[in-house]
């Protein structure tokens, strides 16, 4: 781990000289401030863990809430083509911060969700685990899972240029208190996130992009606020991690 001087110089000559703009693109307001995600959370707190060892627990563990197990292994997913079908996937989920959103800084996760369809919405059970810095597999993981089972998904719809509307799935998970190690961002030190929360955009299929709210405590005291800010993108895996492009960096 560098010193706390030279990350700190690292740090700010990084955010004066990064400009970052997201093509134009209108962001979905994903579903509010962080105190309307909801779910049974495990969230582990916080970590001190600078390395990677073994394999990913938020990628392998099993989830009971909403109704049913998340086998994040598989890495596949039964969905069809339109929002409303049951699914299972793993993925990789880069995140982008407004303290410097650039995709060449993002953090990035081994991710599994899982989504419950019935009437009026459904469940979302999910899990995520901090990857380090550079990682080219899921297993590369460090600090601690957290685990977030049974939020509610709502319905809404989007329309097309065709005038079509398709219909999506809405959903806050709740991850609480959280701490991504220094082994797992660009800053050289914990990024603390308090009252964290994701809000994420589910469909067409088992597609998924979001954004996260809550307080940053560390390296700077901010809060994190959307849409346009804190973006993650998720790409579905079977066990390698490719970095994302600036491109990608949308919700839509």
């Amino acid at each position: 781990m560098r010193s706390s001087t030279s990350a700190v110089v690292a740090f700010a000559t990084a955010l004066a000289v990064i400009v970052w703009a997201c093509g134009g693109r209108e962001v979905l307001d994903l579903g509010g401030d962080a105190g309307h995600a909801t779910g049974s959370s495990t969230s582990s707190g916080s970590s001190s863990g600078d390395s990677s060892s073994g394999s990913s627990g938020g990628a392998s563990g099993s989830s009971s809430g909403g109704g049913g197990s998340t086998s994040g292994s598989s890495g596949s997913s039964s969905s069809g083509g339109g929002f409303g079908v049951a699914f299972t996937q793993q993925y990789v989920m880069a995140c982008v911060w407004q303290i410097v959103p650039s995709a060449a800084y993002a953090t990035y996760f081994v991710a599994t969700a899982q989504y419950l369809p019935s009437a009026g919405g459904g469940t979302f059970n999910f899990t995520e685990q901090p990857l380090v810095m550079g990682a080219t597999s899921i297993t590369q993981v460090v600090g601690l899972p957290a685990t977030v089972n049974g939020s509610p998904v709502t319905i809404d719809g989007q329309s097309t240029d065709s005038g079509a509307v398709v219909p999506y799935g809405l959903v806050g998970v709740a991850i609480g208190n959280t701490v991504i190690p220094a082994a797992a961002n660009f800053v050289g030190g914990d990024i603390d996130l308090q009252g964290a929360a994701l809000h994420l955009l589910i469909g067409p299929g088992d597609q998924i992009c979001g954004a996260w709210t809550g307080s940053m405590t560390s390296p700077l005291v901010t809060e994190l606020q959307q849409p346009n800010q804190n973006l993650c993108v998720f790409t579905p895996t079977t066990g390698s991690v490719a970095p994302i492009t600036q491109a990608q960096v949308t919700c839509h």
